[in-house]
């Protein structure tokens, strides 16, 4: 049995990895680019009395929470790793779940049941 703890999902995100199960789908040319663009080049702001307004911060990993595409490209991103599992453990049964931790936020759970 396997436990996959998704509190964390979206920064956990390989994004080369994501990249390559863009490509292994048919996901090529422009869109492959534009999509590889939008999750490559993360660049955030903090507000610190003692940070100056421009200065930016570069995100190194994983998909941007509260980016419309996250969700998406998220559920790709799983339904890989179910692909896998599936083909490593053939007799496996593999629950995906959403948990409620608070009114806004959702848990994301992933359960393999291995015989």
């Amino acid at each position: 049995m396997a436990f996959v703890d998704y509190s964390t999902a979206y920064p956990s995100v390989h994004r080369d990895q994501l990249s390559s199960i863009l490509l292994y789908n048919g996901i090529v040319g422009h869109m492959w680019h534009y999509l590889r663009a939008r999750i490559d080049n993360i660049r955030l702001r903090v507000l610190h009395p003692n940070i100056q307004e421009h200065q930016t911060v570069d995100i190194l990993r994983g998909l941007l929470e509260g980016s419309h595409l996250s969700p998406t490209l998220f559920g790709i991103f799983v339904a890989d790793l179910i692909h896998e599992l599936q083909t490593e453990f053939p007799h496996a049964v593999i629950i995906l779940h959403l948990v409620p931790d608070t009114k806004e936020q959702c848990k994301f759970g992933l359960v393999v049941y291995c015989t």
